[in-house]
């Protein structure tokens, strides 16, 4: 079934498939708030009863082989309220951003387009040694980022402001030197369903 799901959402918009619902863990990201769906996949029956899929000892991935212990019958469908995909082959344009002083913050307000993804580049400030640029981003209704490549740059880290609802990359100021490009790429979602998928 794993393979057979695989092949129904991997027929178009150069996606591919990263992961699939098998609990909340793939529902945590920096990039947006836990939705309130289903956190697995499901089987259901006619009557409505649902099977939660057993996942082996030596589970490791989408390849590796899971189970549903019900008897087979009339009427079952697979639901997938989710799906992890990713598009290896999008990439934003480079924004080039000059260092800032120590204590200074300098406004930016470049929105960067991914596909259907777009990357608003607030703004950037410098305590220290440590830069930190305020990203704010925009996505489809079926489609919440869980995770973008940042390229331009050799470290960061990515955390999520409670406080002004931005997304926060830190970077090292002597790592960036007096000024800077970034850009970002290959970014990975997750893609709102349900699909049910027939059975019989």
């Amino acid at each position: 079934m794993s393979l057979f799901s695989r092949f129904m959402l991997n027929q178009s918009e150069k996606k591919t498939v990263e992961g699939y619902p098998f609990g909340k863990g793939l529902l945590e990201s920096a990039w947006f708030s836990e939705p309130d769906i289903e956190g697995s996949m499901y089987l259901i029956d006619s009557m409505g009863n649902k099977t939660y899929p057993t996942l082996p000892s030596s589970y490791g991935g989408l390849m590796s082989d899971f189970y549903f212990d019900t008897a087979d019958k009339e009427g079952l469908k697979l639901v997938l309220p989710y799906v992890k995909v990713k598009y290896p082959d999008l990439k934003t344009k480079k924004v080039r951003i000059t260092t800032p002083q120590d204590g200074e913050k300098q406004s930016i307000d470049k929105a960067l387009t991914m596909g259907e993804f777009e990357i608003n580049v607030v703004d950037i400030r410098r305590a220290g040694d440590e830069m930190i640029i305020n990203l704010k981003c925009s996505t489809p209704e079926d489609e919440l980022l869980d995770s973008v490549r940042v390229r331009g740059i050799s470290a960061y880290s990515i955390s999520p402001n409670k406080d002004t609802g931005y997304i926060e990359l830190s970077i090292d100021a002597d790592d960036a030197g007096k000024r800077f490009s970034i850009y970002f790429e290959s970014p990975t979602s997750v893609l709102l369903g349900d699909w049910n998928i027939e059975l019989d």
